[in-house]
């Protein structure tokens, strides 16, 4: 389908580079763009093509690698402010696809493993500045790995690390975009691994560590994020 896609829209721009086969690249009394512009890196390698009309995009633009590979289709509308876009990695192969205002990241952008195609990543902004909640996916492109909140582009509230069978690894809450409060490990059983919390984003106080059995292996002493003292059990 992307490939469907893709084709379609070469095939748009090429129409009217036929149309406009002695228009290419020009602008108008006002030093507006005009028609279609094809920008290259060199003679034979194409950088960007797509059309203009009074200096805004209109319709798709593809963007390349200068080894000719597809690096973006950008859809623009709303007379050019808005644009939905597909990216791509040097091999060709989809990394993510998301939409932008005024040139910046808006609403759900989606990135996706470069190997499966399947989802990796997905995140939310708002006028480019990360806001809301933001996941990271397991190999199998449905199982949450990770999950975690942002306010004004830093993150607050609970961290969520998962085990790839759902169980929980860890919660670490954030507060400002630095640690800070009770933190919790967990073992991939469900028993705890670790406990201890973050001061002024310093490690503060007793952590405690235990086997998947329950019992204590080790606990440190923080002051200030320093450890002042260890204590390892012997087994």
């Amino acid at each position: 389908m992307r490939r469907v896609t893709s084709l379609i829209a070469l095939i748009l721009i090429l129409g009217k580079v036929a149309l406009f086969s002695q228009d290419i690249n020009k602008v108008d009394a006002h030093g507006r763009k005009q028609g279609v512009w094809i920008k290259k890196y060199n003679a034979e390698k194409i950088k960007y093509e797509g059309f203009f009309v009074d200096d805004i995009p209109s319709g798709t633009f593809l963007h390349y690698y200068d080894n000719g590979n597809l690096q973006a289709e950008v859809s623009y509308h709303e007379n050019g402010k808005e644009s939905s876009a597909i990216l791509y990695n040097e091999e060709g192969k989809r990394m993510a696809t998301g939409k932008y205002i005024d040139q910046k990241k808006e609403g759900e952008w989606l990135y996706y493993n470069e190997n499966t195609q399947l989802l990796r990543m997905r995140e939310r902004y708002e006028k480019g500045v990360p806001k809301g909640e933001w996941i990271i996916y397991h190999d199998d492109g449905r199982t949450p790995s990770e999950r975690e909140n942002w306010v004004k582009g830093k993150k607050e509230g609970l961290q969520i690390s998962y085990f790839d069978n759902g169980q929980i690894k860890q919660e670490i809450n954030y507060q400002n975009g630095i640690p800070e409060g009770p933190v919790k490990y967990y073992h991939k059983n469900g028993k705890i691994r670790g406990t201890g919390q973050y001061i002024d984003h310093k490690k503060e106080g007793i952590w405690t560590y235990y086997d998947e059995e329950g019992k204590i292996t080790v606990t440190d002493h923080y002051e200030k994020g320093e450890i002042i003292e260890n204590d390892e059990k012997e087994r």
